[in-house]
């Protein structure tokens, strides 16, 4: 018999991956700094992340990191609210005053700012920041009431773009300072802080807002509209300015639906304080018709 042919011998290396081959060649020889760093590193934030899922939930469970409604700072309110605790109903709206926050939390920020966004009284979230030890600041621009639309026998408080207001924030007597807005035959809209689906309403509250530093001194109580509400701006109504003794003065469209060459809402109410500052008042003398027309010189075409 001829001599027994000799087997192949495998070598171990003939079974490893050429690439993981080459990459522990390397950390053996001139990687060898590097993968020991790696491996240090490696042990320590695996040994940390062990640690932190055992004593974490402790942590943030700590006074300093826990979110309660005490520990939100909210821009002091206006005057015109003084019966609302804007805080607590923004987080009792929203049921964060049932949940476990924690200034650790990803979306804690964007829960805040929602719960406030929503807040009949308030307008605008312009920032919320969160510190440590747990601290929420809440920048807030508030909603103000302009004029009251008189519904039936009530008197709803909107502001200036038409949304309605708390009315019990208002007592009688705080509601009789404001303007009157008259001739709204729309109930207002279910849910407070939502706009009023007349288009009327939102013109009436822009006039009243222009007029709003010296409705007073005018000698004027209330604005009446004339004209159907439409399904766009009141682009077919008309306004009036009805004075304390009852002189009307036109007014003419809403400002955001002035007509070519209609006056700008300062320039209405400039002219104004000019007749005011001849006459001494906005009323007709005794026995004559109308009231002042300074302001009623506006294209009478829809424009």
């Amino acid at each position: 018999m001829g001599a027994a042919k000799k087997g192949r011998s495998t070598s171990p290396s003939a079974m490893v991956p050429p690439v993981l081959d080459k990459l522990v060649r390397w950390a053996a020889g001139p990687g060898r700094p590097v993968a020991l760093l790696l491996l240090v590193a490696g042990l320590f934030f695996g040994g940390w992340y062990a640690v932190w899922r055992s004593v974490g939930p402790w942590l943030l469970d700590r006074r300093d990191y826990r979110v309660t409604i005490d520990t939100v700072e909210i821009t002091p309110l206006p005057p015109w609210i003084h019966a609302t605790d804007v805080r607590r109903e923004a987080f009792l709206y929203a049921s964060l005053d049932r949940k476990s926050l924690s200034i650790t939390d990803d979306d804690l920020v964007e829960q805040v700012r929602k719960a406030f966004s929503v807040h009949p009284w308030v307008a605008k979230v312009v920032s919320v920041r969160k510190y440590h030890p747990a601290r929420i600041k809440v920048e807030l621009v508030y909603r103000r009431p302009v004029c009251m639309v008189r519904a039936d026998e009530e008197r709803i408080p909107i502001d200036a773009e038409g949304v309605v207001l708390p009315g019990d924030e208002l007592t009688p007597v705080e509601k009789e300072r404001y303007p009157k807005l008259i001739g709204i035959d729309k109930g207002p809209p279910p849910l407070v802080g939502s706009p009023w689906a007349d288009p009327r309403v939102a013109g009436g509250a822009e006039i009243a807002a222009a007029l709003s530093g010296g409705w007073d001194r005018l000698g004027l109580d209330r604005i009446v509209v004339s004209g159907s509400p439409g399904p766009g701006p009141a682009r077919d109504s008309r306004f009036y300015l009805v004075t304390v003794r009852g002189t009307e003065i036109p007014w003419g469209r809403a400002p955001s639906s002035e007509a070519p060459g209609e006056p700008t809402p300062a320039e209405k109410v400039a002219r104004l304080e000019a007749y005011l500052k001849d006459h001494g008042t906005l009323d007709r003398p005794s026995g004559e018709p109308g009231g002042p027309d300074l302001i009623s010189r506006i294209p009478s075409s829809s424009g």
